[in-house]
């Protein structure tokens, strides 16, 4: 069991005080509810979340998402569910990388001159090369990058991991599926993301900035590998 920082445990605390419900985010309203934001755009895990999620999976969670498959390797679910983002940085006189893992989310596109007019897509919550580099400097590109992990995507169908009815539309949700007790205090399934900032509503951009510099701070200091 990995305890957060003290630091990051206030960070956390103080973010979920004002934010949505459990109830709130079981709902995952697709139509613009309080917590639909969470349920399209999902916060990063970090590799000890994915440790965790991976040990659901196997045991029963392939069989709630799309795509299950209980026989992936570690590294398969890594590469097969995530989107890996790696943030660098100087501590000292050293360099640092924080692995961030962005699950990836279901989405639609049409095809053209076929009988089925839409197809569901699997895919990245970021598109690497529109969207965001896969390597990123902290914190110099960091306003950079607070800004596109916090864009709404509205034309997807959310978070691969939201608990979906049979044919994984997200109007058929009922919440996420690593929702987790502690987790602003411990590492669990619920990506340390999501805990964070995502659904926190009532923050002003500038105040949001300066809790998420703290934040990656931290969790650079805590979970970064040192070179």
């Amino acid at each position: 069991m990995t305890y957060l920082s003290k630091t990051l445990q206030e960070v956390l605390s103080k973010q979920t005080k004002d934010a949505p419900t459990l109830e709130e985010c079981m709902r995952c309203e697709p139509s613009g509810g309080v917590s639909h934001h969470c349920c399209r755009t999902p916060g990063f895990a970090i590799y000890e979340n994915v440790q965790l999620i991976y040990s659901e999976y196997v045991n029963h969670l392939w069989e709630a998402v799309p795509f299950g498959n209980k026989h992936l390797s570690f590294d398969q679910f890594m590469q097969f569910y995530f989107t890996q983002v790696i943030f660098a940085s100087i501590v000292g006189r050293e360099k640092v990388l924080l692995k961030l893992y962005f699950p990836k989310i279901i989405d639609y596109t049409v095809i053209p001159d076929d009988t089925v007019d839409k197809m569901l897509i699997f895919g990245p919550r970021i598109m690497p090369d529109a969207d965001l580099d896969l390597i990123v400097s902290f914190p110099d590109d960091f306003h950079n990058f607070y800004t596109k992990r916090n864009t709404d995507r509205p034309a997807n169908q959310g978070c691969v991991f939201l608990h979906r009815g049979k044919d994984f539309q997200i109007k058929h949700s009922k919440g996420c599926l690593l929702h987790a007790e502690g987790s602003t205090e411990r590492i669990t399934t619920k990506p340390i993301d999501c805990v964070s900032f995502n659904c926190k509503l009532t923050n002003s951009q500038k105040e949001k900035q300066e809790k998420t510099a703290i934040y990656f701070g931290e969790l650079i200091s805590k979970f970064g590998i040192f070179l």
